[in-house]
């Protein structure tokens, strides 16, 4: 199930709703909202697990499918995953991209099918994170390096928002 809150020229804001699941003897099931800007090859992503039974934590695997042919990197101390994949078309290059807040990660996993950053989630408390791409052709990354720099500072953005208060 699904369900739209914004559907502007500027934002796009949706949930989707997973059907519970079994971990550890208990039902888990998930709602995930994701916030795309337009200008942003980043989205926001927040999922909030709901448990039916006792259990504190739940061990959450965010990351990107591994095509052993891209260039994977990652930086735990910043929070990002990131892999670099030429076409085999010759249809240029595409990064893909995880961020999320460094403090939440518990360990970089690698296995056949993904790149893992796996982290725990707290039942009912939303765990948010981002993630994104980049194609070379279409003008806005023209290789790996504009890529990896665009994600780099998206990274430090995140961990320093802008702060607003109004006083007398």
């Amino acid at each position: 199930m699904s369900k739209v809150f914004a559907n502007g020229p500027i934002r796009l804001v949706f949930e989707l709703y997973y059907a519970p699941w079994e971990f550890k003897g208990v039902k888990v099931s998930e709602v995930k909202r994701i916030t795309l800007d337009a200008g942003s090859n980043m989205n926001r992503i927040e999922s909030t697990f709901k448990v039916e039974g006792n259990l504190n934590e739940l061990p959450v695997g965010i990351g990107i499918g591994n095509h052993k042919t891209g260039k994977m990197e990652s930086d735990t101390a910043t929070g990002i995953l990131k892999v670099w994949l030429a076409f085999k078309t010759g249809n240029g290059a595409v990064g893909k991209a995880v961020v999320i807040d460094p403090a939440l990660i518990s360990e970089m996993k690698t296995t056949d099918l993904d790149y893992l950053l796996i982290t725990k989630a707290q039942p009912g408390s939303p765990l948010v994170y981002y993630a994104g791409f980049g194609w070379d052709k279409s003008g806005d990354f023209v290789n790996q390096a504009a890529f990896g720099n665009y994600v780099t500072q998206f990274s430090k953005r995140i961990a320093s928002p802008i702060k607003i208060s109004v006083g007398k």
